[in-house]
C-alpha cells in the first residue's frame, strides 16, 4: 500500500521549526493534549488550500509523523522492513533512514505497517513496531542505540491489530503498555534496561500521558482493562478503575484526557465515556506497591455519553460504581447501504454485536422514544 506525505508551508514548517517551542515531537504534540504551545496567526490561504512545498510517496502504516528540529520523522513499512526515516522539513529530502526486518501480518487483512507514532526526546527517537519491538535511535544519524522485543521478553500477545500504543518519554524513563507478563513497563530510555513492571495489565491501543495530581506527577494509562495511574519512579499504583466493554472483541484505543484532576475515558462497543475525579490520589500515595493494585478508589460524577452506529443511537449515563442505563432509538429513514426504507420498529443492533437482535446483548435495553 502506497501513500503520499505532503508538506504545506504554513503548517509543517511551523511545526518543525528550529526552536523547541515549535516542535511536534510525539503523538498529539509536546504535551499529548493536541494543543500547539505557541501563539500563532493562521495565514490566509488561497482557494486551493495551502501551497504544497514538497510531496513524496511513503509506505504502509497508521503511524503519524513527528516534527522536531527541522526534521520530519516518518515511521512506515516498506516491503519486509519497518523503516524510520529522517526527512529535511524544508526540502523533503531524506537525511537518513534505518530499517528493521518485520514479519508482522494483520489477521484481518488490513494495513500491516506500524501504528505507533515516533517519539523524539533528547537526542534520541523511540519507536514501537506493530510486532512489539521497542527501538531507540540516535536523532542525528539513525544509529540503533538499543531494542527490546516485548513479545519475546514478556510473552506479550499479538492482539487484534498488533502493538499500537505510542510509548511515553518522561525524564530518564520510557513507559509502555506492552501486555503479557510485562503489563506496563518502565525502562531506562538511554539503555533499555527494565526498571519496573506492573504485571497483569492487558495492552491496549491507547497512548499514555503524564499528568499532575495534587502536586505529584503520574503516568496515566488506559489499558485493555481500564484506567491505571502509576508513580513513574516506582510503578506503585496510585489509583485505578476498570472501564471497558464486556465484549472481549473490544479494544480501548482513545488516549486518556486529564484536566484539573479530572480524567476522561472513552471506549466503544457499548461502553461510552466516563469522567473520574481523582480525589483519592494523595491518600493513596503510601498504599500502592510496584506491580500491585492499589485499594484507592475514585468517586466519579455522572457523565453522559452518546454515540451512534448505523441508524442506532445509544446514550449511556454512567457512574462506574453502578450499572449503566442504556437507551436505544431506531431512526425511521433509509438504510445507508441500500437506500431502502427501514421500518421504525425494527430490531435494534448493539455496536458490539452488529447484525444481531438487541436481546442477545447483556448490556443493551430497548426503549421507544416518543
Amino acid at each position: 500500500m502506497k501513500r503520499s506525505l505532503a508538506a504545506a508551508a504554513a503548517v509543517l514548517l511551523a511545526a518543525a521549526g528550529s526552536s523547541a517551542g515549535g516542535d511536534w515531537p510525539q503523538f498529539r504534540g509536546p504535551h499529548r493534549d493536541g494543543v500547539y504551545p505557541r501563539r500563532a496567526t493562521v495565514p490566509d490561504f488561497p482557494e486551493g488550500g495551502p501551497p504544497v512545498v514538497w510531496e513524496r510517496p511513503v509506505g504502509a502504516g497508521f503511524s503519524g509523523p513527528a516534527a522536531a528540529r527541522g526534521r520530519v520523522i516518518l515511521f512506515h513499512r516498506l516491503g519486509g522492513s519497518e523503516v524510520v526515516e529522517s526527512i529535511d522539513a524544508a526540502s523533503g529530502e531524506t537525511v537518513w533512514k534505518s530499517a528493521a526486518a518485520t514479519t508482522y501480518k494483520d489477521d484481518f487483512g488490513f494495513d500491516e505497517g506500524p501504528r505507533a507514532t515516533p517519539v523524539v526526546a533528547g537526542g534520541q527517537i523511540y519507536t514501537f513496531s506493530a510486532q512489539g519491538v521497542l527501538r531507540c535511535l540516535e536523532f542525528a544519524g539513525g544509529r540503533t542505540v538499543w531494542s527490546l522485543d516485548t513479545r519475546r521478553e514478556f510473552d506479550a500477545p499479538k492482539g487484534f491489530f498488533g502493538a499500537a500504543s505510542t510509548p511515553l518519554a518522561l525524564g530518564s524513563r520510557l513507559f509502555a503498555n506492552v501486555g503479557g507478563s510485562g503489563g506496563i513497563i518502565a525502562v531506562d530510555k538511554d539503555t533499555g534496561r527494565l526498571l519496573w513492571q506492573s504485571a497483569g495489565r492487558e495492552a491496549s491501543y491507547s497512548s499514555p500521558v503524564a499528568a499532575d495530581f495534587e502536586g505529584e506527577t503520574l503516568v496515566v494509562f488506559f489499558t485493555g482493562e481500564g484506567l491505571a495511574a502509576l508513580d513513574p519512579s516506582s510503578g506503585a499504583v496510585r489509583f485505578e478503575r476498570r472501564w471497558r466493554s464486556r465484549s472481549r472483541a473490544s479494544v480501548n484505543a482513545a488516549a486518556p484526557i486529564v484536566s484539573d484532576g479530572t480524567i476522561f475515558l472513552s471506549a466503544s462497543y457499548c461502553t461510552g465515556a466516563v469522567a473520574l475525579r481523582a480525589r483519592a490520589a494523595a491518600a493513596s500515595r503510601n498504599s500502592g506497591r510496584a506491580g500491585t493494585r492499589s485499594t484507592a478508589t475514585t468517586r466519579p460524577p455522572f457523565w453522559p455519553a452518546a454515540y451512534s452506529t448505523d441508524s442506532t443511537v445509544a446514550r449511556n449515563t454512567a457512574r462506574v460504581s453502578a450499572r449503566s442505563n442504556w437507551r436505544a432509538a431506531r431512526f425511521s429513514g433509509r438504510r445507508k447501504d441500500t437506500g431502502r426504507a427501514r421500518p421504525h420498529g425494527s430490531a435494534t443492533a448493539c455496536c458490539s454485536c452488529a447484525n444481531r437482535e438487541s436481546s442477545t446483548c447483556s448490556r443493551f435495553r430497548r426503549k421507544r422514544f416518543a
